[in-house]
């Protein structure tokens, strides 16, 4: 299969947007004959980068026998619906979460209604599908399919003891004999660490034994995180780690 992937999240910006369409690449591509058009850069500079991935999109869709054409996430869907008018090709894109509650007047009414008529919107998490149903989106047109990991080679020796004395070491907490919940965030609040904590974990804490929540990633909500945990009487079960540098050990 010849696949076309535009994506405005790559490396060698990073983020978990940036990690999920670099590892679906390398998967495709391994299987595929697969033609990249990719950002790895500033946001800041999006508009350019859609004039161009239409300019390079048209001439690859032009001279190349391209069968699908696959979008890194559903901000990019104006530019996916242009390209079906013009070549009549099937055009699938991704939601990752956030497309599926943001709302502004120029969102609603040009980007998610150029979405609506894509071929197949793919959706990280069953929540995430049923938000976009509820927005009005086709629900033929949603598919749920997760995130995964890649295990490769490097990760043998990277066992659950040696992974526990890493952490033990580096963070001073107790993980052993623990029931471990991690969390891999930015503390904003679109990502619910705070809701997690004040209506989730005490529920947990009641239910399971010696429970252990690991919070790594910074923000705006840390403070909060901090004082909640303090207010609810699980200091001793609510770690915050802090930022932590991309591929560090």
């Amino acid at each position: 299969m010849t696949i076309l992937y535009i994506t405005r999240k790559f490396p060698p910006s990073i983020g978990g947007m940036q990690t999920q369409s670099k590892g679906f690449y390398d998967t495709i591509s391994g299987r595929n004959r697969v033609f990249l058009i990719a950002w790895g850069h500033s946001q800041t500079f999006l508009p350019f980068f859609i004039v161009y991935a239409l300019l390079r999109a048209i001439v690859i869709l032009s001279t190349k026998e391209v069968e699908i054409i696959q979008l890194g996430d559903m901000v990019l869907s104006p530019l996916g619906l242009v390209l079906k008018i013009l070549f009549k090709k099937p055009v699938l894109t991704v939601s990752h979460g956030r497309d599926s509650i943001y709302s502004s007047l120029f969102y609603d009414h040009f980007t998610l209604s150029s979405a609506k008529r894509l071929d197949r919107v793919i959706c990280v998490s069953r929540n995430n599908m049923n938000m976009l149903a509820a927005r009005g989106m086709p629900e033929e047109k949603l598919i749920v399919i997760p995130n995964g990991i890649v295990v490769s080679a490097d990760n043998d020796n990277m066992s659950r003891e040696y992974c526990f004395s890493l952490i033990e070491k580096r963070f001073g907490i107790k993980l052993r004999s623990r029931n471990n919940i991690l969390s891999v965030s930015r503390l904003v609040p679109k990502k619910g660490i705070m809701e997690f904590v004040e209506d989730v974990l005490p529920v947990i804490n009641k239910k399971i034994d010696n429970t252990c929540f690991i919070i790594a990633g910074d923000g705006c909500e840390r403070n909060n995180i901090r004082q909640a945990a303090n207010r609810l009487n699980l200091k001793d079960k609510v770690y915050l780690l802090g930022n932590i540098e991309h591929d560090s050990a």
